[in-house]
């Protein structure tokens, strides 16, 4: 399926060079027979849209969060071998291409939540733990490894989600509450810790996936069924002053358990699985003109993974 995959048939085969930084694809499950998560990273090159295999996470983990700055970042909770709930974390350095065991997350095991941050701190979102949906928000002061809790999401509590935002204020996106698809937003505002609700995106859907600039969200792919694969195409374009969502560059082919990455001028889409399987392949989204071209492969297919950049173009 790497030799040929239908979700870049149509791309161009030559990429132009999209700037400097590194993005950072962590963990996951690469499926097959055992079903086993995977350590696994791998060291995306926006200059020359090249992947290669980066330091091991500390643990072998899917259905995590992840944010950092330009320094480092925290891949946190998340699913273990055996399918269970983990509280902890690893921090990936990306000056010595190191990682170590982070502090655990301090409201105990969770997985299938999303996060995003600003410069100082990481904002990781909802998730589910034991079989209850959580609406928590949950803070991480990057470098001491300090945990906080802010003011809880609105609504009730949600899973699957996607995280973007700025220097000022997160948007967590869409989601599963229980057996129900949302395509509601909730914001969080930094400064005052204060939560509130945002604007609908256009489908109801979870497992998709963010990136962004310092004024627009990206959220793209997903599922649209609660209890089985139908991955879409669907890119929402969140515009964080006046809170308006507009339509962005559909994925060729639907794809869920993405994960995502980006500089201030381009975010890759990489990995997940398709109608036909696990992808791979990566995109590279073009803020300024909103062009979807094919970008290099992962190192391995995997699903249910996240992503961090060293240059992140959201703040």
């Amino acid at each position: 399926m790497l030799a040929f995959n239908p979700f870049w048939a149509n791309y161009k085969a030559v990429i132009p060079p999209f700037g400097i930084g590194l993005g950072i694809f962590g963990g996951g499950n690469p499926g097959g027979s055992n079903l086993q998560n995977t350590a696994a990273t791998s060291l995306y090159s926006y200059a020359s849209s090249t992947a290669t295999a980066g330091a091991n996470l500390a643990t072998a983990v899917s259905a995590m969060g992840a944010a950092g700055n330009a320094s480092l970042s925290y891949f946190v909770g998340g699913a273990l071998q055996t399918s269970v709930a983990t509280a902890n974390s690893t921090v990936y350095t990306y000056q010595t291409n190191a990682t170590a065991n982070g502090t655990a997350l301090s409201t105990g095991a969770c997985l299938l939540m999303s996060a995003v941050g600003n410069s100082t701190i990481g904002l990781f979102s909802g998730g589910v733990s034991g079989a209850t949906y959580l609406s928590l928000n949950r803070i991480m002061t990057y470098g001491t490894g300090a945990w906080s809790t802010g003011t809880a999401m609105t609504g009730a509590g949600i899973a699957r989600t996607a995280s973007v935002g700025n220097a000022q204020m997160a948007i967590i996106g869409a989601g599963l509450v229980s057996t129900t698809l949302a395509k509601s937003t909730k914001t969080y505002t930094y400064s005052g810790d204060i939560s509130s609700t945002g604007a609908n995106l256009s489908i109801a859907r979870s497992t998709l996936t963010g990136f962004g600039t310092t004024t627009a969200g990206y959220f793209t792919g997903g599922t649209s069924s609660p209890s089985t694969t139908s991955p879409v195409t669907v890119t929402d374009i969140y515009t964080y002053s006046g809170s308006t969502v507009t339509p962005g560059t559909q994925l060729t082919v639907g794809v869920l358990g993405l994960a995502a990455t980006g500089n201030s001028t381009v975010g890759v889409i990489g990995g997940g699985t398709s109608t036909s399987g696990l992808v791979a392949t990566t995109s590279v989204y073009t803020y300024s003109s909103n062009a979807l071209v094919s970008g290099g492969n992962l190192p391995a297919a995997v699903n249910l993974f996240q992503a961090v950049s060293s240059l992140p173009g959201n703040f």
